[in-house]
């Protein structure tokens, strides 16, 4: 992958169109390194819980992008997006049309994942933010669910992630 480097902070214009493992903090660039196959597991039951759990209207996916006032772009491992703003097909979405994020740590994300994302995702007004702790086996993972209040996220409960 090869990209210009711009004379100023880094813009979501700047960053390459396809296959993308790459996000911006506050115009600073961030690249992630690929997810393991058990942080994969954790993203696959993640959804399929999010889902079966999700209001009408809203559907759970994978690695879209969410634009973040102040120069952020994050792809969360998940998100509850409007199922109107999804039909649009476009794969970068704003906090409006996001219900909730969850992140999976990884080795590599875990400040990240654990106090920045968290922080800007609520400066966004992004409702609800899941934090998955994967155990040594998916089934072992922990998910906390955090919800809005007074712009940051309080945590209301956990539970394993299971089957």
């Amino acid at each position: 992958m090869e990209l210009a480097v711009p004379t100023g902070p880094w813009t979501e214009e700047d960053l390459p169109d396809e296959d993308r493992l790459v996000e911006l903090l506050e115009g600073t660039l961030v690249v992630n390194a690929p997810p393991s196959g058990l942080h994969q597991l954790a993203v696959k039951r993640l959804v399929q819980r999010i889902d079966s759990s999700a209001s009408a209207g809203y559907e759970a996916v994978e690695a879209v992008g969410v634009r973040i006032p102040g120069g952020s772009y994050f792809i969360p491992d998940v998100a509850l997006v409007s199922v109107e703003r999804l039909t649009a097909d476009t794969s970068t979405f704003e906090p409006a049309d996001v219900a909730l994020v969850a992140e999976v740590v990884s080795p590599s994300s875990q400040s990240l994942d654990r106090e920045v994302k968290p922080r800007i995702y609520a400066q966004a007004g992004i409702p609800e933010y899941w934090l998955v702790e994967i155990g040594g086996r998916v089934e072992e993972s922990i998910v906390h669910v955090c919800r809005l209040a007074e712009g940051a996220y309080a945590q209301e409960r956990s539970f394993p992630l299971g089957r």
